[in-house]
This record gives structure tokens, sequence and C-alpha cells, in this order.
């Protein structure tokens, strides 16, 4: 059993608040089961995180750091450069697009990736951006969740924290609307 206590002021919101709970484990090696209790001494609901990614927009490539191309974080200059680059196509003229890119690789690597709007379908976009990163370099993870985003060309560029680390890696992307994920370089 797990007790989780979470204490808020309230005073200081204008309207709703809003917290993501995360089941999870340290190191999967069993499916879990569980069951949730919340209790409350406020109104509140709780609810699934909606899921905007449609299944048969879905594409895994399947992709390694050898040789050059194995050239670490925006850290390394001269060869952050070298690392596999992927074009994603989102051919619309939507201005809500959702996507969510995951990057795996084994566990003993920290990796992380960098997205660029390339070019844009739609202007002024809610979620328009230029250049955008999976955050923090993780174990063997990172996820990125874009939303509002506007049809248009993006390049995704992933790497492992130091250079010279060879290793396969698998680029997920899942999205709202029909999109083509392929390597540039």
């Amino acid at each position: 059993h797990y007790l989780v206590k979470l204490v808020t002021d309230d005073e200081d919101s204008n309207g709703p608040t809003f917290y993501t709970l995360v089941v999870s484990q340290y190191e999967k090696n069993i499916d879990i089961y569980y069951s949730l209790r919340v209790y409350a001494t406020c109104q509140f609901s709780l609810t699934p995180v909606p899921e905007y990614y449609n299944p048969r927009y879905q594409q895994e490539i399947t992709g390694e750091w050898k040789g050059k191309t194995a050239g670490g974080c925006q850290n390394n200059t001269a060869t952050y450069k070298n690392n596999p680059v992927y074009q994603l196509v989102l051919n619309n003229r939507e201005g809500n697009n959702h996507i969510k890119i995951e990057l795996r690789a084994p566990k003993q690597f920290q990796v992380g990736f960098e997205v660029t709007c390339t070019e844009t379908n739609v202007s002024n976009a809610a979620g328009e951006f230029q250049k955008t990163e999976s955050g923090s370099y993780r174990s063997g993870f990172c996820v990125l969740t874009l939303d509002n985003i506007p049809g248009g060309t993006y390049t995704i560029r992933p790497a492992t924290f130091d250079p010279n680390r060879e290793s396969p890696f698998f680029l997920n992307v899942a999205s709202s609307h029909q999109c083509a994920l392929t390597k540039l370089q």
C-alpha cells in the first residue's frame, strides 16, 4: 500500500486547479494491478487524461547511433549535427494537431531529442514554435507531447548525452492527424 497526501493552497487559485496522477514502476519487471482511492475535503473530479492520438497515425522507426552519427548532445557543438535526423510531415492546414514523440534506448544511455519546425501550413496557431526539446536527458526513455501545433514540416534529432555512445534506438510518433515520418540523415 502507498499513501500519498497532497496539500494545496486553494486561496491562490482563480478557478480549478489540475493535477496529473501517474501510477508507475521504477523498473518494470512484471505487470501490476492496482486500485486507486481518492479522498478530499473539497469537491473534485478524477478522470482519465484525454488520449488525442489516433492509433492509425502511429509510426515507429528503428534507428541507431553508430560511428560518426553518435554525436552526443548540444554541448558537443562539433559533433551534435551528425546525429540522425528524421522528418515529420503533418500534411494538413489544421492548427489543432496533437503529437506524442517517444525515444527508447537501452537504459544505460541518457537520451533526449530536439524538434525544430521547418515550415508551417497555418500561421499564428496556438502551439506554434521554432524549436523545442524533450527536456533533461533521461536513462533509456524520454517523451514529449506537442499540443495544438500547426500542420507543417518538423525535424526530430535524437541524441545521447555523451558522444561516441553507439546504440540502437526506437523513435515512435503518435498523432491526432495523418503524418509521415522519414529519415533525412
